[in-house]
């Protein structure tokens, strides 16, 4: 008796397939349940930071109303003599507190 392919060029895996050339309805898989998909879920803190990454996304890369503004300043010389008003009136933008003088 000879075991083997008997020269078809069968691939070598074909588990089952006797059964399916015999019984065409063997070895046929059950349909299955459908498949999980991944999920994630963001912190709270995760979600602000991605709420402030998308507006900053929809910004410019460079304001050019500010820095005709700085522009301006600093032709005027009003910009760089006082480093802590510069500072804290770069963190009072930051936070929306408005300047001496600016109409909220």
């Amino acid at each position: 008796m000879k075991i083997g392919n008997d020269g078809l060029n069968l691939p070598a895996d074909r588990t089952g397939e006797t059964d399916r050339v015999a019984n065409p309805g063997a070895g046929a898989r059950a349909p299955q349940a459908p498949v999980a998909t991944d999920q994630i879920e963001l912190s709270p803190e995760a979600q602000v930071l991605k709420t402030a990454l998308d507006q900053v996304k929809g910004q410019p890369e460079i304001r050019q109303d500010l820095v005709r503004r700085m522009q301006a300043l600093n032709d005027r010389g009003e910009l760089g003599r006082d480093t802590g008003k510069l500072a804290d009136a770069i963190i009072d933008s930051w936070l929306g507190v408005p300047r001496e003088g600016e109409d909220v």
